[in-house]
């Protein structure tokens, strides 16, 4: 069986020689052989490039003459000419490993149903790869924040067959425009965690920086603005904080839920109403109630602090001991989180509920409407936010897993404003787990799961419930531009590390391995396969170690 036939589309434009020969080259070297090279000649006058191609005669190599227009228009006629059952697209300056090919026509038949495929991508720079790009899986949240797929882009003939080709006016962000409307009818997408593809940075490419084509970020916001509009997302599309980069402020309903924050509280008077003031008095969102979960205080001080909160109409002090608890659920000093969260969920009115810590406040007056503008959308279960220490460095940026089975923040200690490996802590995008400091969710997503599992008294119940909401069918978002600040162990100190405590965090950690085998089997989705999975950062693996 010879596999699936593919067409590389390459549009060129007065390239040097050596830079063209090279990329046609590395097509010629592919191991993988059923494929066509449609090579769109838009400088026919260039005798140098005439020259270069006039010296291949491989049948598979398709030289179509073309007037100059757009690298959109451009890039149509190599479509419309190509006949594979797949398109490729590669640059005419660029160059691929020699197995690129096999490792795509390896999933495409391990799932006939993959329509979009990527990989990873590296630059080479004064003969030398520097600047590796280990992407994350797909991930439509965060490609709204610019082009994170890239290079080397494979549609199937399906997505082709489905979309409309790209207008002059996205040139510069054709491959953005494309991957858009991809991601949009794909039945199945693939990303390919191995650097297949050489972006070259010279004088003049935009691997060199996006400033070199100012025109492209306008053309990426053409193209971001059009597939919002196809997918009946309505938004505003604002400029991200580097060029082509982006930021879509989503529109939230004409009837505004009714928010309900669910706050847990054990003494520590001065915290709880540091917090409350800042969700009362910073909040733009109109509709907000406030549910404090009082968990056994002792100091008289808390119970001043509650009436005094209660003045206010939308505060609630609800009150919870471990008496409520059926015989056999685990208990900490009296304690468990999770008994906490569900019972202030079930006293609470509102149609959403947020999740908060007594030991945050808010920094982001419209924290709340961020939050909601993912959770509305139809196949988001779960929002997170960032937290800041309150040195201003990070606390929260999204929560991974990593090989121990432990869970880790792992953009901690990052400036405020740093965006992160892979804009991974400054652009919204999906994560497995957001921690439980601050977390919305709506009702029925949180009835659908049974709530927080009580069996996790301490540890990893946050990441569980989060697990649960995933293998329901729903997305984990990451939204940095809902920002708080977190006071980490203000409440709860650091755990001793005593056998008591250790234990149970064992008991804890066994159950949630037996009760997501999915998850830990296959690794965090979040993590290219490429860092090192022992580790709590993005971090490549030592190889002498």
């Amino acid at each position: 069986m010879r596999g699936p036939y593919i067409s590389i589309v390459v549009p060129v434009v007065k390239t040097n020689p050596r830079y063209l020969s090279d990329c046609i080259n590395s097509v010629l070297s592919q191991s993988y052989p059923n494929w066509e090279l449609v090579l769109v000649n838009a400088s026919p006058e260039d005798v140098r490039v005439q020259g270069v191609l006039a010296g291949y005669q491989d049948a598979r190599i398709k030289v179509v003459e073309a007037a100059n227009q757009s690298i959109s228009d451009n890039t149509n006629v190599g479509i419309e000419v190509a006949t594979g059952d797949f398109v490729a697209f590669l640059d005419h300056d660029d160059f691929l490993e020699p197995d690129a090919l096999w490792w795509y026509i390896r999933e495409i038949q391990a799932d006939p149903l993959v329509d979009v495929l990527y990989c990873d991508e590296d630059r080479f720079c004064d003969d030398r790869f520097v600047n590796p790009a280990f992407k994350s899986a797909p991930d439509i949240i965060k490609l709204r924040s610019y082009n994170y797929v890239n290079r080397f882009l494979m549609v199937s003939r399906y997505v082709l067959n489905h979309t409309e080709r790209s207008a002059a006016d996205v040139s510069g962000a054709q491959d953005y425009d494309l991957t858009l409307k991809a991601f949009e009818v794909a039945r199945g997408m693939r990303h390919i965690p191995r650097v297949l593809y050489h972006w070259r940075e010279h004088d003049g490419s935009t691997a060199g920086g996006s400033e070199q084509k100012p025109y492209a970020h306008t053309a990426g916001r053409i193209a971001l603005e059009r597939h919002l509009a196809r997918v009946g997302q309505a938004g505003r599309v604002k400029d991200g904080p580097l060029s082509c980069t982006y930021r879509v402020q989503y529109a939230l309903p004409e009837e505004l839920p009714l928010v309900s924050i669910v706050i847990p509280s054990k003494d520590h008077a001065s915290l709880l109403r540091r917090c409350v003031a800042s969700i009362l008095d910073k909040s733009t969102y109109p509709r907000l109630e406030v549910v404090v979960v009082e968990n056994n205080s002792v100091q008289m001080e808390t119970f001043d602090c509650y009436r005094e909160l209660e003045q206010d109409a939308r505060v609630h002090v609800v009150y919870w001991n471990a008496e409520m608890l059926p015989e056999g659920t685990p208990l900490e000093n009296g304690f468990n989180y999770s008994a906490l969260v569900n019972f202030g969920a079930a006293q609470a009115a509102g149609e959403v509920l947020v999740f908060l810590n007594n030991d945050t406040e808010v920094i982001e007056p419209a924290w709340v409407e961020e939050m909601l503008g993912f959770l509305q959308m139809s196949d988001v279960g779960l929002v997170g936010a960032k937290l800041l220490f309150e040195d201003g460095l990070v606390q929260h940026a999204g929560m991974i897993a990593n090989a121990r089975h432990d869970f880790a923040h792992v953009n901690r200690n990052l400036s405020r404003r740093e965006l992160g490996y892979a804009y991974s802590a400054g652009f919204p995008q999906e994560y497995a787990m957001v921690t439980g400091a601050c977390q919305m969710v709506s009702r029925d997503t949180f009835d659908m799961v049974g709530g927080y599992d009580e069996q996790f008294a301490v540890g990893f119940n946050d990441g569980d419930f989060c697990l649960s909401v995933r293998e329901g069918g729903y997305k984990v978002v990451y939204q940095p531009y809902a920002l708080l600040y977190h006071r980490e162990f203000s409440t709860r100190a650091r755990e001793a590390e005593d056998v008591r405590t250790r234990t149970r965090m064992l008991r804890e950690k066994s159950y949630i391995i037996s009760k997501h085998p999915v998850f830990f089997c296959e690794g965090d989705p979040a993590i290219n396969p490429n860092f090192d999975r022992m580790s709590d950062w993005w971090e490549l693996p030592d190889v002498n170690r």
